[in-house]
């Protein structure tokens, strides 16, 4: 069995959110949370199947079996004030394994999981952190049956917009706004 070697350093911590890193630091907030505390019971010799996109394994046998995607957020801007947007965020997990009892186990330590780092993401203004959705599905491959579920967690993250003026950018840090600035 070939398994994908690259993956995201779970270990690593993100201590702010910039909108110029939103995308990424999301995912890596997401993917600590999962990885660090969603174990999997019923083959823990496997250590490695956690991936940030499909990786490339046999998945033929059932020993390929579970595969994670924890996949990177989609991202909306919306004005939220005069000086401030939201990004409302939304991230896809999905889960295959072999067996149903495997996979109603894995979702339950996956929704605890993002449900117990809700304190290290609202210190860093990552605010309305849900489920949205689950839909489950199952395909038979050869002798094996294949059953997924893709959760769906949707958040919030307010930033301060740019603040353009006579076409310089500046960071809007206490600063007048004249007529001629415009918000970005």
């Amino acid at each position: 069995m070939v398994i994908n070697e690259q993956t995201i350093n779970a270990n690593a911590y993100v201590l702010g959110i910039t909108k110029e890193t939103v995308i990424q630091s999301l995912y890596k907030l997401f993917y600590n949370a999962v990885v660090n505390n969603v174990v999997d019971t019923h083959s823990p010799a496997r250590t490695k199947w956690w991936y940030p996109a499909w990786p490339d394994v046999e998945i033929d046998n059932s020993g390929s079996y579970p595969i994670g995607i924890i996949n990177s957020p989609e991202i909306e801007w919306n004005k939220f004030t005069f000086t401030k947007k939201t990004i409302t965020a939304s991230v896809d997990i999905d889960i295959y394994v072999t067996k149903q009892k495997q996979l109603d186990s894995l979702s339950d330590q996956i929704w605890n999981a993002v449900e117990n780092y809700r304190p290290t993401l609202r210190n860093i203004q990552v605010r309305f952190v849900k489920l949205e959705g689950s839909a489950t599905d199952h395909i038979v491959r050869d002798k094996i049956t294949v059953h997924a579920k893709t959760m769906t967690f949707t958040c919030t993250f307010n930033f301060i917009s740019s603040i353009t003026g006579n076409g310089t950018n500046i960071a809007r840090q206490g600063r007048q706004l004249t007529s001629d600035s415009t918000i970005n």
